[in-house]
């Protein structure tokens, strides 16, 4: 994982470098616009094991983020981040139509006493953000266009990785149904052995107020797409296909620029 943040903190280098040589920034320049953050939230997942309904408690976990940002221009900022978590869900065995649970393909050991399924996972993402100020970038075609001091407004576009482990018990007794990340080829079904890697995209909004110059309060709402169907430890095929998983992040934090 340090390899990889390290990379992620390279990446980050080499984008605000091109956009010093385009922009003849000088070194006071690049100094400047430095910030750190943590914003603290909710997950709420989106997959095979899903509860019916738009929210449902059984699909919210929680989530802390590590944020390192830099400002490139007035338009936007580069954020890496760090994020470390659980996703959770369930699903009543009577939402399950035949063709589903017949397909499901994470049940070799036929564990599935029939009564419905639930999942957790431990999740870790590392992800490169581009964030957007959408006032800013309408001024860019509008600039009679009078723009709030204290308060901005987010697009958020991105892309990373998540390690995770999850594992999927049966709803009422709790015992062991399959899991990724688990020792199960060798015989140690609940045994951690290592974590599983997918990609993720991510996108949503998010709102910052400046309380002074140096502190800014965050809301934001951010979906992962990832590409993967196995972070609830289940993948149902739909005729030839597949639905990979996603979820999404609310949280609540403080960013502290440098300078």
């Amino acid at each position: 994982m340090f390899r990889k943040l390290v990379f992620v903190c390279f990446f980050i280098l080499r984008f605000i470098t091109i956009a010093i040589s385009q922009e003849r920034f000088d070194l006071h320049e690049l100094s400047e616009g430095w910030g750190a953050g943590l914003n603290y939230g909710i997950t709420q997942f989106n997959g095979d094991i899903k509860s019916n309904g738009l929210i449902n408690s059984t699909e919210i976990n929680s989530i802390l983020i590590f944020s390192i940002e830099k400002s490139v221009n007035n338009i936007i900022n580069l954020n890496a981040q760090l994020g470390i978590g659980k996703l959770n869900g369930s699903r009543n065995h009577d939402t399950y139509v035949l063709s589903e649970t017949t397909n499901d393909l994470n049940n070799p050991y036929d564990n599935y006493e029939g009564k419905g399924v639930k999942f957790s996972s431990d999740i870790y993402e590392i992800l490169v953000v581009s964030k957007i100020d959408l006032e800013e970038a309408y001024i860019y075609f509008r600039p009679y266009f009078r723009k709030r001091k204290n308060i901005h407004f987010y697009y958020n576009l991105g892309y990373g990785e998540i390690l995770y482990t999850s594992m999927k018990r049966n709803m009422e007794s709790g015992t062991y149904i399959y899991a990724y990340g688990y020792g199960d080829l060798d015989g140690n079904y609940e045994t951690y052995k290592k974590l599983v890697k997918s990609r993720l995209f991510i996108y949503g909004v998010a709102v910052e107020y400046n309380i002074n110059k140096n502190i800014n309060l965050e809301l934001s709402s951010v979906s992962r797409l990832s590409f993967t169907d196995h972070l609830d430890a289940t993948e149902i095929k739909r005729g030839f296909f597949t639905s990979n998983d996603s979820y999404r992040v609310i949280s609540l934090g403080m960013k502290y620029i440098f300078n």
